[in-house]
């Protein structure tokens, strides 16, 4: 109860009890005790809880953390974009945020890795999702499968509609698969 009410005191200032919170039998003691609680109070509970990386337990969820640099979506981001993106490979979300708004470059590259980094940002979030409501969690290699069938059915409808703008883009990405 100690730790609850110090949570409540606290509100938003995270840091202060994230160590004390991050121990399993302080967090499964105060979950029990939030029950009792009224929903305004609860709330607030339930944002300290919800903050902590979906993965990792690191520091409070952000997007820079989120968006690569938890090791979970980073191995994620890497399997997916390091032989596309070569040497200007990054998991630095202001420097992907660059790259791939940068339109002097090919345009087969640009439309793959915007349309990788769509389905990688969407898949993340609901990988996150589910982890927070308890459903069936993936592993990154899971995850990098499911992106990869979502990127070669995109490729393949593209030609499907008769838009031969990106008609080498399913072999253009194969290349980019070999490891």
């Amino acid at each position: 109860m100690q730790i609850l009410q110090r949570m409540l005191a606290c509100g938003n200032e995270w840091g202060k009890i994230q160590e004390e919170v991050l121990n399993k039998n302080h967090l499964d003691a105060a979950k029990r005790t939030t029950a009792a609680m009224p929903m305004e109070q609860r709330s607030v509970v339930s944002t300290l809880y919800t903050q902590v990386c979906f993965h990792d337990l690191d520091p409070i969820e952000s997007r820079h953390h989120l968006f690569f640099k938890c090791h979970f979506s980073a191995e994620v981001w890497e399997k997916l974009t390091r032989t596309v993106r070569g040497d200007r490979y990054t998991t630095d979300w202001p420097n992907i945020i660059y790259l791939i708004s940068e339109t002097n470059g090919d345009k087969m590259t640009s439309f793959t890795i915007i349309y990788v980094f769509q389905a990688t940002v969407h898949s993340i979030w609901r990988e996150r999702n589910q982890r927070r409501h308890k459903e069936v969690h993936s592993t990154p290699v899971q995850l990098v499968e499911f992106i990869d069938k979502g990127v070669r059915n995109r490729f393949s409808s593209i030609v499907m509609t008769g838009d031969m703008q990106y008609e080498g883009g399913l072999r253009y990405w194969f290349t980019t698969r070999i490891e």
